[in-house]
Formats: C-alpha cells, sequence, structure tokens
C-alpha cells in the first residue's frame, strides 16, 4: 500500500504519462515510479519503480507476477514474506531491500508482465524451501533478467559473502530460476 503519495501524471490520447510519483510504502520504505501505459483496454506498460528500505512483506509479494511470487514465498517464508510490514517504522521480521526495475507488459490479451533490474541488499536472510537451514547473504544483490536472477557482488564483479547459523561463512555466486506457476524454485 503507498500512503502521503505525491504525483505528476499527464492522461492524453493514446497513453497515461506518469511524470513522477513519490510515496511511502510499507515500513520505512520511500517508492517512486516513472513511465508510460496505453490508454487501451489491454494496455503495454514500461514503468520504472525505485524504492529504498523496501520490506520483503506479503503486501510487495503479492504485488509480484506468480512466478516471482512462488519463489519469494519459497525464500523468504521464514522472514516476513507472510505479513505486511506496519507503516511508518523499521521492522524486525522483514528483510529490506532496495530496487531499481523496470515493469513491462507488451500490449493485448494474454500479455506477460516482465520485471528486470536490481535489487540490492546490505544483509538478507534465506531459507529455501528445499534446503531448510537459513543462510545470511552479505552484501550484494539480484541482478533480474528475464527469468533469472543473478546473486552478485553489488556491483556485479564476484560473489557475495555468505553466513550460516552454525558459523559457517564463504561466498557464493549463481542464479535464482523463477519457477512458472506449477513449479518450485531453482537455482545453480
Amino acid at each position: 500500500p503507498l500512503r502521503e503519495l505525491n504525483a505528476d501524471i499527464t492522461f492524453n490520447e493514446n497513453e497515461i504519462l506518469l511524470e513522477d510519483l513519490v510515496s511511502r510504502g510499507s515500513a520505512r520504505s520511500i517508492v517512486s515510479m516513472r513511465g508510460t501505459v496505453s490508454n487501451e483496454a489491454q494496455p503495454r506498460v514500461d514503468i520504472r519503480l525505485t524504492a529504498t528500505s523496501l520490506p520483503l512483506d506479503l503486501a510487495l509479494v503479492e504485488a509480484m507476477p506468480a512466478e516471482a511470487n512462488s519463489m519469494m514465498k519459497s525464500l523468504f517464508g521464514r522472514h516476513g514474506v507472510t505479513a505486511t510490514a506496519i507503516p511508518g517504522r523499521r521492522s524486525p521480521t522483514h528483510e529490506e531491500v532496495g530496487v531499481d526495475l523496470t515493469v513491462r507488459r507488451a500490449a493485448g490479451r494474454d500479455q506477460k508482465t516482465t520485471l528486470s533490474g536490481e535489487i540490492t541488499f546490505d544483509r538478507l536472510n534465506l531459507t529455501w524451501e528445499g534446503f531448510p537451514y537459513p543462510i545470511t547473504l552479505g552484501r550484494g544483490r539480484l541482478d533480474w533478467h528475464g527469468d533469472t536472477m543473478d546473486i552478485e557482488s553489488i556491483d556485479g564483479t564476484g560473489p557475495v559473502p555468505l553466513f550460516t547459523d552454525g558459523g559457517g561463512q564463504g561466498m557464493v555466486r549463481g542464479v535464482i530460476t523463477l519457477p512458472s506457476e506449477d513449479q518450485a524454485a531453482s537455482g545453480q
């Protein structure tokens, strides 16, 4: 949910131009959007979405395409995605990320909405359903393109520090493959 929303929107014959939208989102997040949506029944969408201190919560997961929704629940089900963060304050039960994503959809019936861009984090706790031991990733990013997310250092040139609850340490670089609606999340 967005609150304290300020927007500059232009409506014309062919499209809606979202020139600038800034709002408070869940917890302490600030959300910003810019882009266009065509003025037709099955619209074309091209929007850039940025956010700071965005909690990985139920409101975010429910706004994602089905494939990403399934993956988020698999990885963060034990880390806050089953509840909505309280507006206006940091939530100790939710992971927080920065987001710089492009949301696109071609005009027409049954077109798929796609997301691409970066999700950055200083620290990220996750537990995959298929490997139920929690791990913590140090500072890094998820580079989202197509149906995959690359786990990599914040500048994209190397691995991310990894820590376990038992004191284990290492480095990780890999790929998360988004599942179709009837598949489990997977990775390399």
